[in-house]
């Protein structure tokens, strides 16, 4: 066996390979999100953000998800590049957004989200996820 990964959290640090992982998850539960698996996807969402953003996340949430209940969208997002910023405990995720709905691709823009996070005492949490397109990079 081999260690591809070096992941380490510490009351005051995070390393940078945790990070991406923890940002890649919640990347792929956000843009999985189908009829079949929305309730478990926020879910799983929601666990991993702090409990003091969680109200503020879930309406988030609600407003980025609510095509896929009501018009049957889906999203892929296909990742081109990734920035992370382990002093601030920040990512950047860049690519491109793909919107279907019923398996038929309609529409497919350049994208650019951010994901941050808390270290409170070596537990790391969400605190936000954002639409970063029309930052400058």
């Amino acid at each position: 066996p081999s260690l591809e990964r070096e992941i380490e959290v510490g009351e005051h640090f995070v390393s940078g390979d945790y990070l991406s992982l923890r940002a890649e998850q919640i990347m792929e539960l956000l843009f999985n999100i189908r009829q079949e698996n929305y309730d478990y996807n926020l879910n799983q969402i929601l666990r991993q953000v702090s409990s003091k953003h969680k109200a503020d996340f879930a309406a988030q949430l609600g407003v980025f998800v609510s095509d896929v209940r009501s018009k049957k969208y889906f999203y892929v997002f296909n990742k081109e590049s990734i920035a992370l910023d382990t002093a601030s405990l920040s990512v950047v995720f860049s690519g491109r957004l793909e919107t279907f709905i019923n398996d038929k691709l309609v529409a497919e823009i350049p994208k650019r989200y951010k994901l941050s996070f808390i270290n409170n005492s070596s537990l790391v949490s969400l605190v936000s996820f954002e639409d970063v397109s029309n930052e400058n990079s």
